[in-house]
């Protein structure tokens, strides 16, 4: 009896193998790549490869469903450098929406979400067109949540030329709030450096909001929201504004803020999301008035019930007096 492992366990997510053996494709032997899943259906792992032509104006990189019995492991000098890759998280509304969204559209939103990719020691994001900055240094804030997504083995040049490629993509004209915004982007770079999507929590929200009543309601909230931050992204000279290239893992300082820094920061912090707040609640505020103006009139609104109208002017109180 074989003590060979079965096949779906011969290798795991993230592990980085070598091809070997294929008739079809032997262009491909010699190759090392990292696995991303396996389809049990057609007993084949999926391996993504770096880009086949790293001074190509339009990167790609190539996924083959390989056999195991075509795979071994990589040795350490064949799988490279990795670069780990973290999805930071940010909540535009500086936790508004996990107060108000049970009251509001009947179901629990924990943010307004705002992302960006960390890696090579930069923040890779969608704001005004592409941009790359010191991690945590735009003017969303500090994330309220860092994600590891895995690691990636293509280099910062390839990834800056697929970027440059994808620059038309994402521009200020191309932006659009439920369609294609940050997050999209983030999805997109993840795929690109890792092959997996980012959490479909995030890349879904917008839509699943935007579809209830009060969602459409509250639309103009949420634009503005986007729009703020937009309004001042760092090294925005053009739609696509990179980083300058240097490679390299992030330090303890950058991963782990220094605790007396880190209180200051948060000192700081909580007077600004009260000023935030009440300026965020401005607007919010005139469009709950024009709304009972309109039921009022009897006019045709956006679904929204006086209840609603009543528990949103009470809650926003509320919050302003905290």
């Amino acid at each position: 009896m074989s003590d060979a492992p079965a096949p779906e366990t011969a290798f795991k997510q993230g592990d980085r193998v070598e091809i070997l053996g294929l008739k079809a494709k032997p262009q491909y032997n010699g190759r090392v790549g990292s696995v991303i899943g396996y389809h049990r259906s057609k007993g084949r792992y999926a391996v993504i490869l770096p880009p086949d032509n790293v001074s190509s104006s339009c990167p790609k990189r190539p996924k083959l469903n390989v056999r195991p019995v075509n795979l071994k492991l990589a040795s350490k000098e064949k799988a490279g450098v990795g670069f780990p890759v973290y999805l930071w998280v940010y909540d535009l509304s500086n936790g508004m929406a996990k107060t108000l969204s049970k009251q509001l559209i009947g179901k629990q939103i924990d943010g307004v979400w705002h992302t960006g990719l960390v890696v090579y020691g930069y923040e890779y994001y969608f704001g005004g067109g592409i941009q790359g900055c010191k991690p945590g240094s735009t003017q969303a804030g500090n994330p309220v949540k860092k994600l590891p997504l895995g690691t990636t083995y293509v280099s910062q040049a390839s990834f800056h030329a697929w970027l440059r490629s994808e620059s038309s993509k994402y521009t200020p004209k191309t932006y659009d709030l439920i369609k294609h915004n940050c997050n999209n982007f983030s999805d997109a770079a993840s795929n690109f450096l890792i092959g997996k999507s980012i959490p479909s929590y995030i890349t879904g929200l917008t839509s699943d909001v935007l579809s209830t009543p009060m969602g459409k309601f509250l639309q103009p909230m949420l634009s503005n929201l986007h729009n703020q931050h937009q309004a001042a992204v760092p090294w925005a000279d053009g739609e696509l504004s990179l980083p300058p290239l240097g490679e390299g893992k992030l330090d303890e300082n950058e991963e782990k803020h220094d605790s007396e820094e880190e209180t200051k920061k948060e000192e700081t912090g909580k007077l600004e999301k009260k000023e935030a707040d009440l300026s965020r609640f401005a607007p919010l505020m005139d469009l709950v008035a024009s709304q009972a103006k309109a039921n009022a009139d009897g006019a045709s609104g956006a679904g929204v019930t006086q209840g609603q109208i009543e528990a949103l002017a009470a809650l926003a109180k509320k919050v302003s007096r905290s």
